[in-house]
């Protein structure tokens, strides 16, 4: 495991911004199921796999051990470094670069109206006639 990790990619960047997923990267020092690190941050174990996997994805975390139990395969992850540094040219692309300016006047986008969707509804049909 690195000490420091720096993150080039902006979605990678995004990723670990997130403080659910920083969190869940702060307590993966050690290899660590999905289950027990839900029990330990007090998370669904649901939501907490699927962070993982985009942790995963972006290569933040790694598979240290699977284990068979009966049908099922547990993965334990470990992250890939004790703490991640973002590179300035990672985090947007841009480098700390000044905000694009405004669009120039009279260059304003339409609104839409309506909102499209099903036409609003018309009258109706008549009234029956009175009965007599």
């Amino acid at each position: 495991m690195l000490d420091v990790a720096v993150i080039e990619e902006p979605a990678a960047a995004v990723v670990t911004l997130d403080p659910r997923r920083a969190r869940l990267l702060a307590e993966m020092a050690e290899p660590v199921s999905a289950a027990a690190l839900a029990t330990r941050v007090g998370l669904p174990r649901q939501k907490v796999n699927y962070h993982l996997r985009t942790l995963e994805k972006h290569g933040l975390v790694r598979v240290a051990d699977e284990r068979k139990w009966g049908g099922l395969t547990e993965r334990r992850l470990v992250a890939t470094a004790r703490s991640y540094v973002v590179s300035p040219g990672g985090g947007g692309g841009r480098g700390g670069a000044p905000p694009p300016p405004p669009p120039p006047p009279g260059k304003k986008k339409k609104k839409k109206r309506g909102g499209g969707g099903a036409p609003p509804p018309g009258p109706g049909p008549p009234p029956p006639p009175p009965r007599g």
